[in-house]
């Protein structure tokens, strides 16, 4: 009996996390809604690397540090790059209270996380944490 209670409570938080999501505006991506939704709950949870989008820059990414509330790294990165990632960024959430500069992009995500990315001397940081 419990497991069915359980099973019933689960299937409600996912037919309620559909439901609760807002409506994708826009030409044809070739992602329906239910896509994203799936991919944001499983992309969100565990991993702050995760969070961010995957991204190929000038070398390998090095994890600065790691922490229970909090992520960093490190690589290289031109200008070019840096502008391509900041978009990918947006595209990925980060959009709310956003603040904007010359090597440097700030904002929220409607998850709760925040990020900070800095580009100086050709090296791009990228700091996460959830709020």
């Amino acid at each position: 009996m419990l497991k069915k209670i359980v099973s019933a409570l689960c299937m409600a938080a996912v037919v309620l996390s559909f439901t609760a999501c807002k409506k994708i505006d826009g030409g044809n991506t070739g992602f329906t809604e239910s896509n994203i939704v799936s991919q944001r709950i499983t992309r969100i949870h565990n991993n702050f690397a995760d969070v961010l989008p995957s991204f190929k820059f000038d070398s390998e990414i090095t994890e600065n540090y790691k922490e229970g509330i909090s992520y960093s790294f490190g690589a290289k990165c031109s200008d070019s790059k840096f502008k391509k990632y900041i978009d990918k960024v947006k595209k990925a959430g980060f959009d709310q209270k956003s603040s904007e500069g010359k090597g440097y992009y700030a904002a929220y995500s409607e998850d709760g996380y925040y990020t900070e990315i800095t580009l100086i001397n050709g090296n791009i940081t990228v700091f996460i944490k959830r709020k």
